[in-house]
């Protein structure tokens, strides 16, 4: 079931608001970036590396009040790409 979040930048200039449905895993993708960062990716826009397709993605660390280590984390292999 889907459920609003707020979440913002780690400056703090950047505020949004989001519905999303966390009990779906989220995305742990392992590439030089977002291993270094620890994003885990529910919603957001951009171009999936593999295939070009749109995508939707955003990194729930950055949502206030949600824990990331009680959500269910799926990992994708893009760095052997």
């Amino acid at each position: 079931m889907k459920q609003s979040y707020t979440g913002g930048c780690q400056c703090g200039k950047v505020h949004y608001q989001v519905d999303l449905n966390l009990s779906n895993p989220v995305i742990a993708c392992n590439c030089s970036r977002c291993r270094r960062l620890g994003s885990l990716f529910a919603f957001a826009r951009g171009t999936r590396p593999v295939d070009g397709a749109d995508v939707v993605a955003i990194t729930t660390r950055c949502l206030d009040g949600v824990e990331p280590n009680a959500l269910t984390v799926k990992q994708v292999d893009v760095a052997s790409l």
